[in-house]
């Protein structure tokens, strides 16, 4: 009615709750009623101004609340397949937290925080320790998405589904996710992955997912199925992966006309047919990328496919050498000054996007024998926009004036940012010392 609003099992709730649009037009959201009123305006524009605690939606039938059994109903699922039923509007979630977000609705499709996108924009949302579970179409963020822009996302949890189930989004058809990660366990049948159950189209850029993944067909630690069209660049995965068929460390399988760049794979993967420690089954592009044989368990790279396969198989040794993998890394691409962060002992290739990380690169440079070792520059990279250099590196290990002829390996260290969360990772330098000519 146009006074009370009520979707599924939940008690009505006053429309009258729902915040106001501002003189800027975007509605401030700042509690768990205001968030599930969402779903009666779909096409407005929406901010976070305060973190939200959603633990009121791990109800029951009897609870007094809002939320029955069923826990939170998904923004834009009404369980019809209306297009009015899809949010198209804008949510920036301002960086804060929704935490203990509840879902049990396991004969539901489109399930998740939001059930379906189209053309719609999500932005710097956090979402732990929820608990999600639904039938097809199942993801952490959103079950279904159409030729949305999603950024700045990070979901921590469980997320539970019988097919197309993925950490972030359970379909994505068409438009970006980027900047985003997900810690969440992912569970189903077919079509499972870490951060999407089904890439249909669109692009996946600058994203990792570290939750555990299990699956029967089409199980990835990043994308249960790549179809037609579906693009992954910068992007990795290291969460456990076990399926049946077609199981890979990064993606399922990969369809004739997809594309994998730069990425890596380092879950343990274990499935029975097509089981590859990158790849499961792989008929499109793979190029630049790498994967772990100590941590996937796997010597082969991709388990089956006619598609063109780049990708190399290191040792967690030398992933995590620095100026080893660097050297192998950057000839492909990789840009160690502004997307990756370089690894180093104990820690693999990071984003500078997701993680706070510093480079501090020594860098090259040459002097003749006899001269000082002058004009030596640490270059920074990593460091975000209002964040500096508390305390700048010192380098160590320079050779002397005497020093003869050669190349001599130094490095820096000692410095420290002024938000303490950075960990800096320090890329050797070479000095090359060349002869002095000789008066006579």
């Amino acid at each position: 009615s146009t006074e009370w609003y009520q979707a599924g099992d939940l008690r009505p709730i006053g429309r009258w709750m729902a915040a106001a649009p501002g003189i800027d037009g975007i509605i401030e959201v700042s509690n768990l009623t205001q968030l599930q009123l969402i779903d009666a305006n779909l096409s407005g524009s929406y901010r976070l101004t305060g973190d939200i605690d959603a633990s009121a939606t791990a109800s029951a039938a009897s609870s007094s609340g809002i939320w029955g059994a069923g826990g939170f109903s998904p923004i834009g699922n009404n369980g019809t397949s209306s297009i009015s039923s899809r949010f198209t509007g804008v949510f920036d979630g301002g960086g804060l937290v929704i935490s203990d977000l509840t879902i049990v609705r396991p004969s539901a499709n489109y399930v998740g925080l939001f059930g379906r996108l189209e053309n719609s924009t999500i932005t710097d949302v956090r979402l732990d320790a929820i608990s999600v579970r639904g039938n097809f179409y199942v993801g952490g963020l959103v079950g279904y998405h159409v030729n949305s822009a999603l950024s700045e996302i990070s979901t921590a949890g469980e997320v539970n589904g019988f097919d197309i189930v993925g950490g972030i989004a359970g379909v994505q058809a068409g438009g970006f996710i980027t900047a985003a990660m997900s810690s969440a366990k992912v569970t189903g049948n077919n079509y499972v992955g870490g951060l999407v159950g089904s890439q249909s189209d669109g692009y996946i850029s600058q994203a990792w997912a570290s939750g555990e993944v299990t699956g029967n067909i089409f199980v990835g630690g990043l994308v249960g199925l790549q179809s037609t069209g579906g693009s992954i660049l910068q992007a990795w995965a290291t969460g456990t992966v076990d399926g049946f068929e077609n199981v890979g460390g990064l993606v399922g399988a990969a369809s004739a006309g997809s594309l994998i760049a730069q990425a890596w794979a380092g879950g343990a993967v274990d499935g029975s047919n097509n089981v590859g420690g990158f790849v499961g089954r792989q008929d499109g592009t793979v190029t630049a990328s790498f994967w772990n044989t100590d941590m996937t368990g796997q010597g082969n790279g991709q388990g089956a496919g006619s598609g063109t396969f780049n990708a190399t198989g290191l040792t967690s040794a030398q992933f995590q050498d620095t100026a080893g993998f660097m050297a192998l890394a950057a000839p492909l691409g990789w840009d160690f000054k502004t997307v990756w962060a370089p690894s180093s002992t104990g820690f693999y290739p990071d984003l500078y996007s997701i993680s706070k990380i510093v480079a501090v690169d020594a860098g090259s440079a040459n002097r003749v024998y006899g001269d000082s070792n002058a004009n030596l520059a640490i270059n920074y990279y990593g460091l975000r926009p209002g964040d500096f250099l508390k305390t700048r590196a010192v380098l160590t290990g320079l050779p002397g004036q005497t020093a003869n002829v050669g190349v001599y390996a130094f490095t820096a260290s000692g410095a420290a940012a002024t938000d303490s969360s950075y960990r800096f990772v320090y890329v050797p330098g070479a000095l090359t010392v060349t002869p002095r000519g000789l008066t006579i």
